[in-house]
This record gives C-alpha cells, sequence and structure tokens, in this order.
C-alpha cells in the first residue's frame, strides 16, 4: 500500500522507518529494500531507526541498503540531518 502511494505521488525528501513496523510479515528493512531495488523508488534516501542494539540489526539495514542506520533512544541535538 505505501508503496503503491509512492508511485502515485510526489517523492519524498526521505523515508524514516523503524526496523520493526509492528507488522508480522514486513520488517522495515524488508520495505526499505524493495525500495531500493525498485528503479522508481531507489534515490529515495531512507533512514531506519531501531532499539535493538545487536550488530546483526546493523547488518540487515546496510545489506537492505539504507542510507542511514540509528539507534534509538537518540539525542536530536547530536545529529544533523540534511537533505540528501
Amino acid at each position: 500500500m505505501a508503496k503503491a502511494w509512492l508511485h502515485q505521488n510526489a517523492k519524498p525528501s526521505f523515508l524514516l522507518l523503524d526496523l520493526d513496523l509492528g507488522r508480522g510479515d514486513q520488517e522495515g528493512v524488508d520495505f526499505c529494500l524493495e525500495l531500493k531495488s525498485d528503479p522508481a523508488t531507489q534515490n529515495i534516501p531512507v533512514i531506519i531507526v531501531t532499539g535493538q542494539t545487536e550488530n546483526f540489526a546493523k547488518i540487515k539495514c546496510m545489506e537492505a541498503k539504507a542510507d542511514i542506520f540509528l539507534n534509538k533512544p537518540f539525542k536530536a541535538p547530536s545529529y544533523s540531518f540534511w537533505e540528501i
């Protein structure tokens, strides 16, 4: 549903996804990989956040081609965001 919306509307500057989307059938990395595999959406920067501290979470995000990975909780002033 979200992917269809992206195809029909203006492209966002970036997407912010949680690693755990709260859906049993799809995680944020799955959605990210779908986006990065589609020529129409592959250039949208994706930021994935998670409360998981294990290294495999970061590796999963890297494999899904996420542009930025952030651990929660984080202090907003310690990060600088810019449009890619």
